[in-house]
């Protein structure tokens, strides 16, 4: 049984997946198909599940994942046609990335980090100047896996990755792998190596990459990499912030022009106060898939284990460094979140309050480092575990509406709790985990607030009510 209840099947089921989907949602094939009004009076993801051949797995995750991608594209207002390139796409290319089917009584040794239950699916929903749909934009993150995956034939997790990238580019994502492939070569091992540090570090689950998708208004379907520091951390005992500057100075083409900005954040992590837990630990990078240049993007992953508003301006700010305009009124931006929607009282010791954990988890208050060829200085992005710190799902809906009601984003704060429960209507809003992280930024590039949400499906929970229909 479907999740979202089925549809009414108007059309011949293909008996199997004999064509691309891509290929038969051409926008010729759409509008003759949309000439039913039964057929196009059904939710996008309804109708290609009629059309399309599943097994039991696929199924699961199209359920997950294509309901929850449909329903965020239509509150994004994205053009029909855009909407069903884009579930193509996914069912083209991404769909068996995302590995069996969860289960609690089945130990594979490995769970996907990417969430904090354990779903490899993250969708997440980006706001921005005026905080309309219109404006708004869809992504998906995937921690890739498989059947294979902590099993000697792929101990550090990195074959579905590879695999779901040549899908992806095959499927007609606008990839250049210069990056990616330069990154790969110098974080991935061999599986000889693979299994050497697996049993050298037996309890370790760290990830080596995670993927992205970013659903661009223009129709591109834009991939993200992440790769992960540890692995090559143990392999070669220098630091994660050691490998990550190594890295990105040797990036093909534009390395040499990280120069400064890479020498003014080492600057700030290794003289980092030691009352604000001393050196946060340097994790992951994120690069665009696109050629080499000037406006090329790497961002690096920074945890904060203290979550006080010391501690993050201090960081924020790098080490005092930034003091532009943009960057201060970022500052007064948050301060008022922190109070919105973080609870954290006014008062003299604002500053120095942590805010208190309500559900422990591996989550801390995370932070990005955007660096670009030839500025001097890195631009900040913060990543806020609300799960963490508040009591459910309809109180972070609650506060982030009223933080959105008071930033003018009238239309969203208005509607954002019923759009979350209709988007995971299988998700209780009395509990947590089913928003992921909250990201903030502020941009002097006309974006103005730039807020994504960042969400996890409860894979586990679902499978599991799934069993129980």
């Amino acid at each position: 049984m479907s999740l979202n209840g089925g549809v009414t099947n108007r059309v011949e089921r293909r008996s199997k997946h004999e064509a691309s989907a891509a290929s038969q949602f051409t926008s010729s094939a759409l509008d003759a198909l949309l000439q039913d009004a039964s057929i196009a009076s059904q939710p996008p993801y309804q109708v290609m599940q009629s059309l399309l051949s599943f097994d039991n797995t696929s199924k699961f995750w199209w359920d997950v994942t294509a309901s929850t991608l449909s329903k965020l594209m239509t509150k994004a207002s994205y053009p029909l046609s855009l909407h069903y390139k884009n579930l193509a796409f996914c069912y083209d290319a991404v769909l068996q990335g995302y590995g069996p089917i969860p289960s609690r009584t089945e130990d594979r040794g490995w769970n996907a980090t990417v969430t904090q239950d354990g779903s490899p699916f993250e969708p997440s929903w980006t706001f921005k100047t005026s905080g309309s749909p219109e404006e708004s934009v869809i992504r998906f993150t995937i921690e890739a896996n498989s059947a294979e995956t902590a099993s000697v034939t792929d101990p550090l997790f990195q074959k579905a990755t590879e695999s779901l990238v040549t899908r992806a580019e095959a499927a007609g994502a606008s990839f250049d792998l210069t990056i990616y492939e330069y990154f790969k070569k110098e974080l991935f091992f061999d599986d000889d190596e693979g299994v050497r540090l697996r049993r050298e570090y037996p309890d370790s689950m760290a990830p080596q990459s995670y993927f992205a998708f970013d659903f661009e208004k223009d129709g591109q379907i834009l991939g993200k990499g992440f790769f992960f520091f540890i692995w090559k951390s143990r392999a070669t005992g220098q630091s994660s912030r050691v490998v990550a500057q190594n890295l990105i100075a040797s990036t093909p083409v534009i390395g040499p022009l990280f120069k400064e900005a890479l020498g003014a954040w080492d600057r700030c992590l290794t003289t980092f106060p030691a009352e604000f837990g001393g050196e946060p630990r340097v994790e992951c990078m994120g690069f665009d898939l696109l050629r080499p240049s000037k406006s090329s993007r790497i961002k690096v992953y920074t945890r904060l284990v203290n979550s006080s508003f010391n501690a993050v301006t201090h960081l924020y700010t790098l080490g005092g460094v930034l003091q532009d305009p943009t960057t201060l009124k970022g500052l007064e931006l948050l301060k008022l979140f922190w109070h919105v929607v973080c609870g954290v009282e006014d008062g003299p010791d604002f500053g120095d309050q942590e805010v208190p954990v309500l559900h422990e988890g591996w989550a801390d208050t995370i932070l990005n480092w955007e660096f670009k060829p030839g500025e001097l200085l890195p631009r900040p992005k913060l990543y806020m575990p609300l799960w963490k710190w508040l009591p459910s799902e309809f109180v972070i809906c609650e506060r982030l509406s009223e933080y959105w009601r008071r930033m003018g984003w009238d239309q969203q704060a208005e509607s954002y709790t019923q759009d979350w429960q209709e988007i995971f209507p299988w998700l209780d809003g009395t509990g947590f985990g089913g928003m992921n992280y909250v990201s903030f930024a502020y941009k002097d590039d006309g974006s103005g607030l730039y807020m994504t949400l960042y969400f996890s499906p409860k894979a586990y929970d679902t499978a599991e009510k799934l069993e129980a229909v």
